[in-house]
């Protein structure tokens, strides 16, 4: 399995989802069909090839263990943890009644582990049934808790459907729920329509609190950015819009029940969303990367092109600094480049310097390395070609050791399917320019 491009390697064929492990030593790719590859980084030589039944997920809570979620017939799932690179099965957890499909796996230090599905959709609750989500615990797994949202009178439930996602704290002992807004809710008139909120939960306990208000809007993305603060990203609820839709970004403090930073206060007044006078900045598909040090976010979103004109408008990727601490953002920085395929960008680990990805044709794509977020692109960048019959959804993650760039995008027009290629980039390649 191997595909370069001068210090490019990327995937051949299409694929459901990666996993980095903590080291950066292995990278776990998984298809449709179930089966799951361990590549040794660099060489990009197969050490590991395990097939079964369909993957909802793969996650690494050490260095030398892959555990991946697969789907167990007719209605349950399960976490098989394997040993790398030898592959011998260390232990199976069964997930009764668990979600089938894609799930959401965030991984707390100590080995603890939550696996739901990536958005419930509460409502009455007698009206739906939601599956429930696991915490898993130990070198081989061991289900420590079930959530059961039909079974956890603490957790609001609401008489109109809406998205919540979930994510786990980094010291594994609490789960962020993040409540979607319904603005963009079909039938809702404005009266009608109900902000977001976050809850956190013990999950050994079983206690929630209310701790903060939410946005406006379903919620795409939920992650810790500290022992008291999360960051929502809320959009379209993942549903496909086009590039003008709106979205929004919240930093939450849970110790005050507070929101330090919402980009999304002037969202009513105009359907271009941002904190600079209604001239966007995140939209509904946008990207986020939190330095490693926790401090600031870095928000890939778009911003209307000086060139267009309000009855025709024109986008352009941009960025976005927010101070997780300070609730403060900076202007945006436009980049020239295609909102479609799309862009991406982020924190290479050492002070200000990003790794910015744009796309100048529809299948040219490239990464450049900035000193900071106002400096001019230094050396010559790294340039691929997007695979697959319709590149879109571009996306760029940094590795966990921060050695590897991994340029991801939807491979195929539907957005629903899970085909996705990946390009993997070497940092030092840039930082070395």
């Amino acid at each position: 399995m191997t595909g370069t491009e001068g210090t490019v390697w990327t995937s051949p064929r299409d694929l459901a989802g990666f996993a980095w492990s903590p080291d950066d030593a292995y990278l776990a790719l998984w298809d449709a069909g179930g089966t799951v590859r361990c590549l040794e980084a660099g060489t990009w030589r197969e050490v590991l090839v395990i097939p079964g039944t369909p993957v909802g997920a793969a996650a690494w809570p050490t260095a030398e263990a892959l555990w991946v979620v697969r789907h167990h017939p007719p209605h349950d799932a399960r976490v098989i943890a394997h040993a790398v690179p030898d592959g011998g099965v260390v232990g199976v957890a069964p997930m009764p009644n668990a979600w089938v499909g894609r799930h959401a796996v965030t991984v707390g230090t100590g080995g603890t582990v939550l696996v739901a599905p990536p958005q419930w959709h509460l409502e009455d609750r007698a009206r739906a049934r939601v599956r429930p989500a696991y915490v898993l615990h130990g070198d081989a797994p061991v289900v420590v808790t079930r959530l059961d949202p039909d079974a956890l009178g603490a957790l609001p439930r609401l008489p109109m459907r809406r998205q919540v996602r979930a994510a786990l704290s980094p010291d594994g002992a609490t789960v962020a729920l993040a409540y979607g807004g319904t603005m963009l809710a079909v039938g809702a008139d404005a009266a009608g329509r109900t902000q977001g909120e976050l809850v956190t939960l013990d999950w050994a306990t079983g206690r929630a609190a209310r701790v903060a208000p939410g946005g406006r809007l379903p919620v795409d993305e939920v992650l810790w950015a500290g022992a008291s603060t999360v960051i929502v990203r809320g959009g379209s609820g993942g549903l496909p819009v086009d590039v003008s839709g709106v979205g929004e970004v919240l930093v939450l403090d849970t110790f005050t029940a507070r929101a330090r930073f919402d980009s999304g206060r002037d969202l009513e007044g105009t359907r271009m969303e941002g904190t600079g006078g209604g001239d966007g900045g995140v939209g509904s598909g946008a990207a986020l990367d939190l330095h490693p040090d926790r401090t600031h976010l870095l928000v890939t979103g778009r911003a209307t092109d000086p060139k267009g004109t309000p009855e025709v408008p024109r986008w352009l990727p941009a960025l976005r600094v927010v101070d997780v601490g300070e609730g403060t953002a900076t202007p945006l920085r436009r980049l020239a480049g295609k909102v479609v395929p799309g862009a991406g960008a982020v924190w290479l680990g050492e002070g200000d310097a990003l790794a910015v990805l744009t796309c100048r044709t529809a299948r040219a794509a490239r990464v450049d390395r900035y000193a900071s977020l106002t400096a001019r692109p230094a050396g010559e960048g790294l340039a691929f070609t997007l695979e697959g019959t319709r590149p879109s959804d571009v996306r760029l993650v940094r590795s966990p050791a921060g050695r590897w760039l991994t340029a991801r995008w939807q491979s195929t027009p539907a957005r629903d399917a899970p085909c996705v290629r990946v390009a993997v980039l070497p940092v030092e390649a840039l930082t070395g320019q």
